[in-house]
Formats: C-alpha cells, structure tokens, sequence
C-alpha cells in the first residue's frame, strides 16, 4: 500500500499472506509488448497492492529462466531480473509463490519520466 493509501486509510484490494516477503524491483518496462502496446503506459494504469501474474518462459530465446510480470488481465510490465529469475522460479515450482503484487510504482516525475514497478513476493 503507497504512502498515501495509508495517511487516507485505504485498504488494499486484500491482506497478502503471511509468509517471507521479498521487494525486488522489474527490468524491461521502457520496452514494448509484443503485441505493440506500451508497459510504460499500461504502468501508469497500475496502483501500489494491485496483485501481478508472474508467468515461467522457458521458450524465452534469451533467458530460459525468465519470468514475465503482467497484471491480472494479462497485460505486460517487464522481467524478473536475471538475479533473482532463477530463486523465484524454482520457489513457483514448488509452490511455494503466496502472493504476488505491486509494492510500488516508481519514478514518473520530473527526475525520472519513466516509471518503474517494485513488486512484494510472499513466498511460503
């Protein structure tokens, strides 16, 4: 939940889970999907506690261990950084994945114009 989701009270959609949470940040998100449409744009759309899809490419002709983070209706932000693609994959198969969603959207001002996501993953 931002910052300014707490000074108003506001609850996120839901409590995530109890387990060990990691915030780690995406890559890719000044890149276009591969149907044309803009993360950057799809981004500004999302809110802090909106929870993401983390999806397995192993087809990925780059990284056989990417991971690719959209929203729920399936719209693309970018990668889990190759640091942590292999952990977290082998954690989401073994089931291990609680809870996925945005801790932050970063960056859109007049310092930095791209934004950027931070996510929180609960593992159990």
């Amino acid at each position: 939940m931002g910052w300014l989701s707490r000074l108003l009270g506001l609850e996120p959609e839901t409590a995530p889970p109890a387990g060990k949470s990691y915030t780690i940040s995406i890559v890719g998100e000044s890149k276009k999907n591969q149907d044309g449409s803009s993360r950057q744009a799809i981004i500004k759309r999302c809110h802090d506690g909106q929870r993401v899809l983390l999806v397995a490419e192993p087809d990925n002709p780059y990284d056989a261990a990417a991971i690719f983070v959209c929203t729920e209706r399936c719209e693309g932000l970018g990668y889990i950084s190759r640091d942590h693609n292999e952990w977290i994959g082998k954690k989401i198969a073994k089931g291990q994945l609680l809870d996925s969603r945005i801790y932050a959207v970063i960056g859109g001002d007049k310092g930095r114009r791209s934004v950027g996501v931070l996510l929180s993953l609960t593992f159990a």
